[in-house]
């Protein structure tokens, strides 16, 4: 079985960078959308919590254990990793990118790492694939998306309950 695993840090500036490994083994650097998500939401049906704080084109995946499977992007012309079963969300993939402003949701991969930003994309996604690849015959692939803890957005307060 191959584990795939992207470590989330806390969002910044609309951007969440984390790190990508591979049966425990760094691989590259990530970068998603704001993490958007709402703590303590289980037993609620997935589609009715998604929607009460997906903003989309902006918004990172929920975190959780997702298949990992290879098929054809018609946005990239090409064969890349996409996330099984990701509530709310569609075509979720593994792509190049460099800024939350090149995803919708998906998770893009670099080689290095900048604020709100990554670099080398195109290499590190080439890499990621052929590492993947080299796992081909594998009883299966899977990846486990992990926020950081404590960083979510806070639940919105109850009626007559004032932040400060």
């Amino acid at each position: 079985m191959i584990a795939v695993r992207v470590q989330r840090e806390p969002s910044d500036r609309g951007a969440t960078i984390g790190a990508l490994y591979v049966n425990d083994y760094y691989v590259a650097w990530t970068l998603e959308d704001q993490i958007r998500e709402l703590p303590n939401v289980a037993g609620v049906e997935p589609a009715a919590w998604v929607s009460s704080w997906k903003v989309k084109g902006e918004t990172a995946i929920p975190a959780g254990r997702y298949e990992l499977v290879f098929e054809w992007s018609p946005k990239f012309q090409m064969m890349l990793p996409e996330l099984k079963g990701v509530p709310g969300f569609d075509e979720t993939k593994f792509h190049a990118g460099n800024r939350a402003e090149d995803t919708e949701g998906c998770i893009l991969v670099g080689r290095g790492r900048s604020r709100g930003s990554i670099t080398a994309s195109r290499a590190a996604l080439d890499e990621f694939i052929g590492l993947l690849r080299s796992f081909n015959g594998s009883d299966g692939m899977f990846v486990d998306v992990h926020n950081p803890p404590g960083r979510h957005l806070p639940a919105p307060p109850a009626t007559g309950e004032r932040r400060a």
